[in-house]
């Protein structure tokens, strides 16, 4: 099924997501991809991609979601109100009203914007209710019910959010069911069997019972064939791969070059730069996350794009890494101030209280610490609300702000200066247990990106048996890390040890349900 290229957008042959739920850059952002439209064949217009029929209509729909994706709203309203006049483009035009409804509420969060997007999405319900059946229609029906479970999810209406996911999952899996050559149909079920196959194994065995298969690996194996495929959702499942394989869970691909490859595709998409930055910074590639700020601002500029306040976050996170703390408190001051909801303001008031620590302004610093708050049910608020907890109790000592500026070095790949501080610190002998706990595992990581795998292991060991507070991250994240070099290096027996190491540390350590998750996926993984 090809790609169609719409007439006049050179650049535009997919997509973007943006769904900045409680993850910060979490899952749902792929959810919201807009790809470009295949042509139309001679098949019963209920199995025709997005019921569309006239070519006119076809190319019509390319310019609006060439619109969604570059984050001009405006003009694919315009688009979709001629769409939906046309004899065959009702419920196609009404499905990008919500998902473009629904992006702009994910990314505003305000109370007018999800109202807008439940009534639109009510009114796609009612078009779907008198569409011709067919394998698109079962499809687009099942796309409905999981824009409501992101929106209610997003929203905090946990019971709604999984009637609505349950709807979707049952709907994906009809439409596999009846019309297995579908390969759109198989990203909706690749992604809750890939999602639910993450969890821990009591939750998983629970959603089970609903019906909920939880199989990572064939999850994933069936997002690959979609993204592998021609369709409308091919580059949308190559988004939710990239976002897996950003969080640690172990994808079939690359997922940098999966997102890279989207970025390419799309026409540098500013929707498809969040996930890719996000993937950028965890990769320490500060350097090209900064092109590709620069790149979505020159955009911006041009005055059609709606602003995106999560840029500002990523602006403060670069300039941070870079020591550049004065930058990095304008850019995190500016992103608390615009964006209305909670996503990543705990970081993002934890990184204006250190750059102001690390510029001396102590009094203001202990403002910002006093705004972090936990507003989520998610290990990155909780970890920075302790952190900013104890940056109350007391200023950063020296060895602290040492381990700062260590950090900084090895996040913007800068390995050398890091190492050269943090070798300074474990010869002290008086330092911190929990200090050196953090600097003898950081020394693991440096060692690790140079591929001195055994002398990573040696640290991290040290650094498991170096104590500190029952709250540190450090022991726990060891044992991942040794996990993973020995999986590496196909010592499997090696690494379930390890993460059966890690699942055995007790104590409601920072990050905790994240690394149990991933070490419980990886070690069924290993099975």
């Amino acid at each position: 099924m090809p790609r169609f290229r719409p007439s006049g957008i050179s650049s535009a042959r997919a997509a973007g997501s943006r769904a900045a739920t409680a993850v910060g850059v979490g899952v749902a952002l792929a959810a919201l991809a807009v790809l470009a439209a295949p042509a139309a064949d001679a098949q019963p217009r209920g199995d025709r991609p997005m019921l569309l029929v006239e070519p006119g209509s076809i190319e019509i729909l390319g310019r609006a979601r060439a619109s969604i994706f570059a984050l001009d709203i405006d003009g694919a309203e315009r688009e979709l109100a001629t769409l939906a006049a046309r004899p065959d483009g009702a419920v196609a035009a009404w499905y990008h009203r919500s998902l473009s409804s629904l992006l702009v509420a994910l990314l505003d969060d305000e109370d007018a914007a999800w109202s807008r997007f439940f009534s639109r999405s009510d009114s796609l319900r009612r078009r779907l209710d008198h569409a011709p059946r067919g394998a698109w229609r079962d499809l687009l029906e099942a796309e409905a019910d999981y824009q409501r479970a992101v929106a209610w999810a997003k929203r905090g209406r946990y019971a709604r959010a999984a009637m609505a996911a349950s709807a979707a999952f049952r709907g994906y899996s009809r439409t596999v069911e009846r019309y297995p050559h579908l390969a759109d149909a198989r990203k909706g079920t690749g992604l809750f069997e890939a999602l639910v196959g993450a969890l821990p194994d009591t939750y998983r065995r629970f959603l089970t019972l609903f019906g909920f298969p939880g199989d990572f690996s064939r999850g994933t194996a069936a997002l690959v064939d979609a993204a592998r495929g021609d369709g409308y959702f091919s580059d949308e499942a190559s988004l939710y791969l990239g976002m897996l394989g950003l969080f640690e869970f172990p994808v079939p691909v690359d997922a940098l070059a999966e997102l890279r490859a989207v970025y390419s595709r799309t026409g540098r998409s500013p929707l498809v730069a969040l996930p890719l930055l996000e993937t950028l910074l965890r990769r320490r590639r500060v350097a090209e996350a900064e092109d590709v700020l620069k790149d979505v601002a020159r955009r911006m500029e041009e005055g059609r794009t709606m602003p995106v306040a999560y840029l500002a976050w990523f602006e403060g996170e670069c300039a941070y890494r870079r020591d550049a703390f004065d930058a990095a408190a304008a850019h995190f001051e500016r992103y608390v101030r615009i964006h209305r909801g909670p996503a990543l303001k705990a970081h993002a008031w934890m990184r204006l209280g250190q750059s102001h620590d690390l510029s001396g302004r102590r009094s203001e610093a202990v403002a910002a610490y006093r705004e972090v708050v936990a507003a989520r049910e998610f290990d990155s608020d909780a970890a920075a609300a302790r952190f900013a907890a104890e940056r109350l109790r007391a200023a950063p000592s020296d060895d602290e702000r040492t381990l700062w500026y260590a950090a900084n070095a090895f996040d913007r790949d800068d390995p050398a200066i890091a190492e050269e501080m943090l070798r300074g610190l474990v010869e002290r002998t008086a330092l911190d247990p929990g200090l050196r706990a953090e600097a003898l595992y950081r020394l693991g990581r440096v060692a690790e990106e140079r591929r001195s795998d055994d002398e990573a292991v040696a640290w991290y060991r040290r650094a498991v048996d170096a104590g500190g507070d029952a709250k540190d991250r450090w022991k726990p994240t060891s044992w991942y890390r040794i996990a993973r070099i020995e999986e590496a290096r196909g010592n499997r027996s090696a690494a379930r040890a390890a993460l059966e190491r890690l699942l055995e540390v007790e104590g409601d350590y920072d990050y905790r349900g994240q690394l149990r998750r991933q070490a419980e996926t990886r070690l069924a993984g290993l099975r």
